[in-house]
């Protein structure tokens, strides 16, 4: 990959549990990685979810692997919208991973 086609700007956070000390947690977000990535809209799909009109969209985003891997579940911030991460596929040989996000809409 190009250096020059990681030209959006997002970050990558992981919610985090903590004991709260009276047998509950707590949660709160953690961020693993703020840079570049390219993003890509792959497909968008109206339905029905919980009761309620939903559109859904499918991104694609690849970037460089940083120090801490992403995981199913994280959360990418990109232009103001939450994608969340369904699938991850590292390459290590090319040091690039790619995530499969949805947005829902």
């Amino acid at each position: 990959m190009n250096p020059g086609e990681l030209r959006e700007r997002i970050t990558i956070s992981r919610a985090v549990f903590e004991d709260d000390g009276i047998g509950g947690s707590i949660t709160s977000e953690s961020i693993i990685f703020s840079g570049w990535a390219s993003v890509a809209a792959k497909k968008s799909k109206d339905g029905l979810l919980g009761g309620r009109d939903v559109e859904v969209r499918t991104h694609l985003v690849i970037m460089r692997m940083p120090g801490t891997e992403p995981q199913k579940g994280d959360v990418i911030t990109w232009r103001g919208k939450s994608l969340i991460v369904k699938a991850v596929r590292p390459d290590y040989r090319a040091a690039l991973v790619e995530l499969d996000c949805v947005q829902e809409a």
